[in-house]
């Protein structure tokens, strides 16, 4: 892979892409809190009752903020290099998108929410969380989500017997490709023309299931100012990786390249055999009745940023002649880098059945219109009429029309977004430290608890990036280590809160802190499962029958039902191998066993995340023999980390003469 780069670092790269991109988009606008690329108010059509919202990490451009536009995305949001964007970003978006004309002091034109959504164990945490809460922020609007789950490279239907059979399913399901953006354009045309949110849902649903892709790449992208790793097992001159993912994940096979022919035949039967009974119908009667009975598609061909136009030409040729041996002739045919992975050689190819989408449309709307004559003139949604409707998103290929102002109208209510992002934590004035000093030990014990915990996770940042390297894409040490240098830069300007009688606001201002800080899918578990903790806490706190913050009873309490509302938003459990696994091991039993569960991660096959799409045969690390282990997971080394410093911290205080270890703290809160 090159790994040559106009710019070798990616700090403050994401942001400035933005600007960029907004100074050559005339109509839309950046909220830079938010990384959010978002229409103003005035831009959307007057009778649009619905705004479509997407986004994801960046490194995928022109997704999405190249999708932005009047007919298309109402607001699109941004996260570092495939990060997905907190929840606080999204919660931002979505209020910026939903935001109306005040026409009077009553009359607001506000509109209601599709969010789509590209299935990456990240992108569900974060997005999922901030849906919940814009469903309590902006009540009574309505907030809905559509899951892009397109790639069927892993589904084992192609598969020979024994690849099946070293193939595991991950938990979070087929991950989300390029035909993202087909979705995009679909409901972006719908929502302009006045459909309700029930419509936009049910008919994005109906289309996210009969997408089928398959992505392959020639070589592996490059981070800028990432190194390559050690361990990093290339692809060789003559070969590819079919099944490849928009991050480096890994495919289900590497293969000598040969004959491009060869690879696309490959690829369309994998496509046409990947849904029960063949994604296409293509025969049943003879003649004329054949033909009208025939399944129509749409074929959707994406290059991922490194593939040349002239051999991007070529490919479409080869894929319409194989799709014509199959009697497949696609409606409508697109081609361009719709969603990049930064500068990787690679392209991925999509069929829609637009039969299909009808069908179960159809089907899933029989309901409301019996009950609702609105919904009757919505019964029929034609596919290609919505494909071909105008859109002024700069980066989908038929866009031309511009809009003649990029500044938001003078009452648009810019303040929304300064709300949910959150104003900078205020330092803790002396007044309130003064009331503290009746309890100054207890409040040491919990700031030097807090400092063992960074420290230690700072001093194992190297191993967690070694380890990351090997099943992931390398930045889970630089990702703990935000987030323990966020905390202790926090403790040392006074900006948390130390009182022993306290201790739910505590956590809830580490929650926000690490939110912020950590970002992806690690800031998102942290944060899910720590504001679940403050809130049962503080609950406990108040109640005269529950008990009080100085017992282990109470605090095991708090850690199960923190736990439980962890696990409403990923399916991990025990057993699995993911940052969540010591959570459930251990929280209420402490560091000996979150260690132990740490270490039964050496040699798990992951089943969820990014991980999860790593085959067996590409992981090297520790095998005697030239035996391929997995090592332990990341996250949960990290996890065991923050732990057995949290004892150290709690030693530090009570018993110094013993100083550290990895056993259970001395203190009962």
């Amino acid at each position: 892979m090159t790994t040559k780069h106009l710019y070798d670092t990616t700090d403050g790269l994401v942001l400035k892409a933005l600007r960029g991109f907004v100074a050559m988009s005339p109509g839309v606008c950046l909220h830079e809190g938010s990384k959010t690329v978002f229409l103003p108010p005035s831009s959307h059509h007057p009778k649009q009752r619905v705004a479509v919202i997407a986004g994801g990490g960046a490194g995928h451009e022109p997704a999405h903020a190249g999708y932005v536009g009047s007919g298309m995305l109402s607001a699109a949001v941004c996260g570092e290099v495939f990060a997905s964007p907190s929840a606080k970003q999204i919660g931002c978006a979505i209020a910026l998108a939903s935001a109306g004309e005040q026409r009077s002091e009553c009359e607001e034109t506000a509109r209601d929410v599709l969010v789509v959504i590209n299935n990456y164990t990240g992108d569900r945490l974060n997005f999922g969380l901030a849906i919940e809460k814009a469903r309590v922020w902006l009540a009574p609007r309505r907030i809905e989500s559509v899951v892009v789950a397109d790639d069927v490279s892993r589904l084992p239907s192609y598969l020979s017997d024994s690849e099946a059979d070293n193939t595991t399913e991950p938990l979070v399901g087929a991950r989300g490709l390029a035909a993202n953006i087909l979705v995009c354009k679909l409901l972006g045309s719908l929502a302009y023309a006045g459909a309700p949110l029930s419509v936009v849902k049910y008919f994005g649903d109906a289309v996210v299931a009969h997408l089928a892709t398959v992505g392959v790449g020639l070589e592996h992208c490059h981070i800028p100012g990432h190194d390559i790793p050690s361990n990093e097992k290339g692809l060789g001159v003559k070969e590819c990786e079919v099944g490849l993912g928009l991050h480096n994940e890994a495919g289900v096979k590497r293969k000598a390249l040969g004959r491009a022919e060869t690879l696309v035949d490959e690829i369309i039967g994998m496509i046409l055999g990947s849904k029960e009974g063949g994604f296409v119908r293509l025969h049943g009667m003879s003649g004329e009745e054949a033909e009208e009975s025939r399944d129509e598609v749409v074929l959707f061909v994406n290059n991922l940023g490194g593939m040349s136009q002239l051999e991007m030409g070529a490919l479409v040729d080869d894929v319409l002649t194989r799709l014509a041996l199959s009697q497949i002739y696609p409606h409508r045919i697109y081609s361009s880098a719709y969603m990049t992975s930064l500068n990787a050689p690679g392209f991925s190819i999509s069929l829609l059945n637009v039969s299909h989408v009808q069908r179960t449309y159809l089907t899933q709307l029989q309901h409301k219109i019996k009950t609702n004559s609105e919904f009757a003139s919505y019964s029929t949604i034609n596919v290609y009429d919505l494909l071909d409707s105008p859109t002024d998103a700069p980066s989908w290929v038929a866009a031309r029309a511009h809009w003649p102002t990029k500044q938001p109208p003078a009452n648009f209510k810019a303040d929304i977004a300064q709300q949910i992002l959150g104003s900078p934590p205020t330092p803790v004035r002396a007044t309130v430290r003064e009331k503290w000093k009746g309890r100054a030990a207890g409040n040491e014990v919990i700031e030097g608890a807090l400092r063992g915990a960074c420290k230690k996770v700072l001093a194992v940042e190297a191993e967690l990036t070694s380890f990351d390297t090997i099943v992931g894409d390398g930045d889970c040490g630089t990702t703990f280590a935000r987030g323990a240098k966020a905390l202790l830069k926090a403790l040392d300007e006074n900006q948390i809160t130390l009182d022993s009688e306290r201790l739910c606001d505590t956590v809830q201002e580490i929650a926000d802190l690490l939110e912020d800080s950590m970002c992806g899918t690690i800031g998102a578990l942290f944060a899910i499962f720590l504001t679940a903790l403050s809130s049962s806490l503080r609950t406990i706190s108040t109640s005269p029958t529950e008990g009080s913050l100085d017992t282990i009873q109470t605090w095991s309490i708090a850690f199960a039902e923190a736990l439980s509302a962890l696990s409403a938003y990923t399916p991990a459990k025990p057993g699995d191998r993911t940052i969540s696994m010591p959570f459930t091991h251990v929280l209420v039993r402490a560091v000996a066993q979150a260690r132990d569960g740490a270490e039964r991660t050496r040699g798990m096959k992951a089943r969820l995340g990014r991980a999860a799409y790593l085959s067996d045969t590409g992981v090297s690390w520790g095998g005697d023999g030239g035996q391929e282990l997995w090592p332990p997971d990341p996250g949960a080394w990290g996890v065991a980390a923050i732990l057995e410093g949290l004892v150290d911290g709690f030693r530090g205080r009570f018993e110094p003469e013993r100083g550290g270890g990895a056993v259970g703290p001395k203190v009962s809160n």
